[in-house]
């Protein structure tokens, strides 16, 4: 007999409730054309990710999740809403005009965390329900993951695209942005392929 089994690792999410979190990494997308409601939509998306170092993975890494939005500050969108939330104060008009979202990097906050229906293979996610500043005398460990953070100007860096996992919602986004195509980049060959030639 030849048995071939079904090897992918259970995917274990987040746990759903209440947890501290610190914002380790913001990613800017680009700009992406989507279907929406029936009609194709263009904006320029940023991804901004937390750890959770209370909470850990097998491998002993901390849980991460993030949340994805639109690079505008305009008070109809969702980016402006969650970064008051977090700060825990309305921004001022003239902070709203133009905000620097790496700003959040390191900061804080607590996560309210909720799961999603079980797709059709039964996978749960973790999403972001809200956010808020961390209560009075509650701290947040050390951090585990260092600071990254990812745009098309003065922080470029096509290693850390090509770095990531190509099966990801994010490698796919990014690479399929105007900014990134606009680029023509071409993924370079592993370094074992180049020593064998």
């Amino acid at each position: 007999m030849l048995i071939a089994k079904d090897n992918q690792k259970e995917f274990k999410p987040l746990g759903a409730g209440t947890h501290v979190g610190r914002c380790c990494g913001v990613i800017q997308l680009g700009t992406i054309t989507d279907n929406f409601k029936g009609e194709e939509v263009t904006r320029n998306r940023i991804f901004i990710s937390f750890e959770v170092p209370n909470e850990l993975q097998e491998n002993g890494k901390p849980y991460t999740i993030g949340e994805e939005f639109t690079l505008s500050m305009n008070s109809k969108g969702n980016l402006l809403p969650f970064i008051e939330s977090m700060l825990g104060k309305k921004l001022p008009k003239e902070e709203t005009k133009e905000f620097d979202v790496f700003s959040l990097l390191s900061k804080t906050a607590m996560l309210n965390v909720i799961h999603s229906t079980p797709t059709a293979e039964g996978v749960v996610y973790a999403n972001i329900k809200s956010v808020s500043p961390l209560p009075k005398g509650t701290e947040c460990p050390e951090a585990i993951i260092p600071i990254y953070k990812f745009n098309y100007e003065e922080d470029f860096d096509p290693e850390f695209v090509w770095a990531m996992n190509e099966k990801t919602s994010i490698f796919k986004k990014i690479t399929r942005s105007e900014e990134w195509l606009a680029k023509g980049l071409v993924r370079p060959e592993p370094q074992d392929n180049l020593d064998k030639m």
